[in-house]
This record gives C-alpha cells, sequence and structure tokens, in this order.
C-alpha cells in the first residue's frame, strides 16, 4: 500500500501527478510523508521532499529515520527560489519521486504579480516532466 488507505491507493495508483487540497490541520503533510516512505523503500526510487511551509517534521524524520533514507529533504519558502531551482538544479538530480509540500501556498504570495501564472504552469510541467522521465 501506498498511502495506507486501500480505496485512495486505489484511486492514485496509476497517477503521475497528484495533488491532495485540504484546509490546514486536515493531514496533506501527513499523507505525503506516509507515500513518500511508502514509495521510496526501494533504493533505486530515490524522492525529494520539498517544504515550502515550515511543515516539515524534522523530529518525525529523526525518530524514524530508516524510513527517509532514500527521501531526500530541503526547505524552499520562495516561489522564485522553487522555480529556479525547479528549471536548473532538478534535472541534474537523479529521483523519481517529487513531494511539494505545499505547492500552491507559493502561488499565492505571488499570484497577482504580472505572468504568475504563466510562471505556475512552467513550475507545474518542469515537475511532471522530471517525474515523466523517470
Amino acid at each position: 500500500m501506498i498511502t495506507g488507505n486501500k480505496y485512495l491507493d486505489e484511486v492514485i495508483r496509476d497517477a503521475r501527478t497528484i495533488l491532495f487540497y485540504g484546509t490546514a490541520g486536515s493531514g496533506k503533510t501527513t499523507m505525503l510523508m506516509k507515500i513518500a516512505t511508502n514509495i521510496c523503500k526501494n533504493p533505486m526510487d530515490k524522492c525529494l521532499y520539498i517544504s515550502t511551509e515550515e511543515t516539515l517534521h524534522y523530529e518525525r524524520v529523526a525518530r524514524n529515520a530508516r524510513k527517509y533514507i532514500n527521501v531526500w529533504f530541503t526547505e524552499i519558502y520562495d516561489f522564485n527560489e522553487l522555480l529556479n531551482f525547479t528549471l536548473l538544479k532538478l534535472p541534474y538530480i537523479p529521483l523519481k519521486h517529487v513531494f511539494v509540500d505545499s505547492i500552491n501556498s507559493l502561488y499565492r504570495v505571488i499570484s497577482y504579480e504580472e505572468e504568475s501564472i504563466t510562471k505556475y504552469g512552467l513550475l507545474l510541467a518542469a515537475l511532471r516532466h522530471k517525474v515523466g522521465e523517470s
């Protein structure tokens, strides 16, 4: 099982891109962490977990470090920094899965800027391309 919920697993089984949406405290981060540990058990399935909201629970990772052995963690708190990382660095990182927690939070900050929707579309396309090439 990927999520620990057989019904949810059935829905997302063949998906390349998954978006979890919900209010603060609804369990999105917990679900992503669970999926990351389950998907990335295989040493060939390296994963990157990008935290954008200071929601990364280092104490949880530290308590069960072996579960996260194939998951790399980073924090990016600026939309343009995330876009640059995705376009300029991510293509050179050998990984199979990317988790962004939360991709919408950074967009909300720049949503009123000119060309923001274009940048957001570029970011999503680059992320999809990265996981699609695996």
